[in-house]
């Protein structure tokens, strides 16, 4: 705990200070509002993030209970933290296209959403399917009983990274209000959900999981129309469905693959065989334009270049 909690310090040390030629070029007032808005959309997207295991340690009050949720939670998160790092690699690229007011940012945008999805559909499925060796290897057979609580809570991750993803965006071109009001309007929809759940469904960590999944459900679609709203038609439906059939494909051969062998270990073969059979069905369903492919192609390092063009070429995208 105190290593994570001075960690920070680390990066005092490691800042330097850097002169301007021009200082007028950055307004301090505007400096303040945005880091004020911004740390308080981020403060309340905390809570968002573990509203629920509040709720199964102060409501359920059942320690075996709430170490099972707490361990499906840990896992379904690492989703959550990995393609969240997303949000950092485009946040300097979306600042600069929205404050030069560019056309190209709906179709930068586009291209990166059809990505994100790209990783979070089969992560997300194969979380969901492999629930049980998932927890048996990472933590031990004791805790295979919140196999069903990963199984939701998969899903639900899956919303809640597109959804920090897409308040990033909105930070990065400055709507700082706009994400502290979405962040807030979250938060109550959880609480929201996780009360009626538990009031309507009974006391119960399933229930509880459930309650999650809603909530992430609806703040994923109002947060689809909050975007399409500022940045216009962001999400390419056609290519996302299909996204969704090959996601489904890959997954069943996921089940059926980990099916054969009674090991946790089972899932090293089953997801290899299962990522394997998603990318052939990507590139047979013709998920990606050519832009779609150039883009993505100058973000791989030039050592891979030769053969990721040979695969592209391999599946009939026009690429130099």
């Amino acid at each position: 705990i105190a290593a994570h909690a001075f960690s920070p310090l680390i990066s005092l040390f490691l800042t330097g200070k850097r002169k301007l030629d021009d200082k007028g070029v950055f307004d301090g007032k505007k400096i303040n509002e945005y880091a004020l808005w911004y740390g308080l959309s981020a403060g309340i997207v905390l809570l968002v993030q573990n509203i629920d295991v509040f709720a199964v340690e102060l409501l359920l009050k059942d320690s075996v209970v709430t170490g099972l949720y707490v361990s499906s939670t840990t896992l379904s998160r690492a989703m959550v933290v990995l393609l969240g790092a997303i949000a950092v690699g485009i946040f300097p690229s979306i600042s600069l296209l929205t404050s030069q007011k560019s056309t190209k940012t709906q179709n930068y945008l586009r291209t990166v959403f059809l990505y994100v999805f790209t990783l979070l559909i089969p992560i997300a499925l194969f979380f969901s399917a492999g629930a049980y060796n998932l927890l048996s290897l990472f933590f031990s057979e004791k805790y295979v009983a919140a196999t069903e609580f990963l199984q939701i809570l998969s899903i639900s991750a899956a919303f809640t990274t597109f959804i920090f993803i897409a308040l990033a965006i909105f930070n990065a071109a400055e709507e700082t209000r706009k994400t502290f009001k979405l962040a807030a309007i979250f938060l109550v929809i959880e609480i929201a959900a996780i009360f009626l759940g538990l009031t309507i469904l009974g006391y119960s960590a399933t229930v509880l999981a459930y309650s999650v999944l809603a909530s992430t459900f609806i703040a994923f679609g109002i947060t689809v129309f909050e975007l399409r709203d500022k940045f216009g038609e962001v999400l390419p439906y056609k290519p996302l469905a299909k996204l969704v059939i090959a996601g489904l494909v890959s997954t069943v051969i996921f089940i059926i693959v980990q099916s054969l062998f009674m090991s946790k270990w089972s899932l090293i073969p089953a997801t290899a065989v299962g990522l394997f059979s998603y990318i052939v069905l990507t590139g047979g369903l013709r998920v990606y334009a050519d832009e779609d492919v150039k883009l993505v192609n100058s973000f791989v390092p030039k050592v891979f270049q030769p053969w990721l063009l040979q695969v592209e070429r391999a599946f009939g995208y026009i690429v130099k």
